[in-house]
């Protein structure tokens, strides 16, 4: 009787060590199976699949590492990116980084890779970047001058606070580029120099900073007084004595209209110099607009008072009706 219960008793103890063996293995194994990061490459055939340190936005990445597999989200400075489970392994995920609004994400979190399973997350940290922001222009002087700009000057240094900032490729101002040798770059800034002539700049680009890099452009909004320029033109083939207005922005201190070769002698700009008026002189010939301030002049790169070539025609507003279509008409 003592004999079967020792039995027994050893039996029973026997299983229960087993089967505290058999847990402890179970643990251990959902420790390990929680997401590890070991690196990143870039996502193209090989040889240019290569680690990288610097990765970009819109720029498709295979992060390394193990039990990757179960993931079930992947973040890029706390932005969540789209992910395919197929293009999932146990040591690799193959995932496109998406478009990162850097200026509202937070410092600690910018380049910061995040993998999400059910065993838990982990970080990695590795340098991301996207196209140029900038968020404000500051004066390029020292305490109490370095304020914040809403207009800046031909030959004025200043600071373009941001994102992404360096190694521009091109930094233009109304389209007009800048010397790249002389900027002075910080993580978050870029010191450059407004070029000092803006004559001859893009109309469409007006009042405005572009900023390139390799990984995109950025366009930045401030008013650039500099030399005039003309958008558009109210009447462009007017009659003697009809009115005509220039639109565009910068008619400050004008020194000399000439509308078709004539010289206009008197006209009347809008206070925010984004208009000027006048009245047609006596034309017998075709010509440019040309406007001269203190900053500059502009000259239109078609003729006025032209019934046959360029934008002739055009009712103030859109559309093009060339005189041609009636003639004997329309004079």
């Amino acid at each position: 009787m003592n004999k079967i219960f020792y039995n027994g008793t050893r039996s029973l103890l026997f299983l229960c060590i087993v089967s505290a063996f058999a847990i402890l293995p179970a643990c251990k194994k959902e420790k390990i199976g929680c997401p590890v990061i070991t690196g990143v490459h870039n996502y193209e055939a090989s040889p240019n699949d290569t680690s990288v340190l610097t990765i970009s936005t819109d720029q498709w990445v295979v992060i390394l590492g193990k039990n990757l597999g179960g993931v079930t989200q992947v973040f890029f400075g706390s932005i969540q990116a789209t992910i395919n489970p197929t293009l999932f392994t146990d040591g690799s995920i193959v995932v496109q980084i998406p478009a990162i609004p850097f200026q509202s994400v937070p410092a600690n979190k910018v380049n910061q890779i995040t993998v999400i399973s059910g065993c838990g997350s982990t970080s990695f940290n590795i340098n991301i970047i996207g196209a140029p922001i900038i968020s404000y222009v500051r004066n390029n002087a020292a305490s109490p001058n370095d304020t914040i700009l809403n207009s800046i000057l031909p030959g004025q240094q200043i600071n373009l606070i941001g994102y992404n900032l360096k190694n521009a490729t091109q930094i233009q101002f109304q389209g007009v580029q800048a010397n790249l040798a002389d900027v002075v770059y910080t993580d978050t800034s870029a010191i450059v120099k407004v070029p000092v002539d803006l004559s001859g700049g893009n109309a469409s680009m007006v009042n405005t900073i572009s900023y390139t890099t390799s990984i995109g452009t950025g366009i930045f909004s401030i008013r650039i007084i500099g030399p005039p320029i003309i958008t558009s033109i109210s009447y462009e083939n007017p009659n003697s004595g009809d009115s005509v207005y220039f639109y565009g922005n910068n008619f400050l201190a004008i020194q000399s209209i000439t509308f078709a070769g004539v010289n206009v002698p008197l006209f009347q700009a809008s206070d925010d110099g984004t208009a000027v008026g006048f009245v047609a002189p006596e034309m017998t010939q075709s010509g440019p607009a040309v406007i001269t301030t203190a900053a500059g002049t502009f000259t239109t790169a078609y003729n006025v008072n032209d019934v046959t070539t360029g934008a002739i025609s055009n009712f103030e507003w859109s559309g093009v009706f060339h005189w041609d279509w009636c003639p004997g008409v329309c004079r």
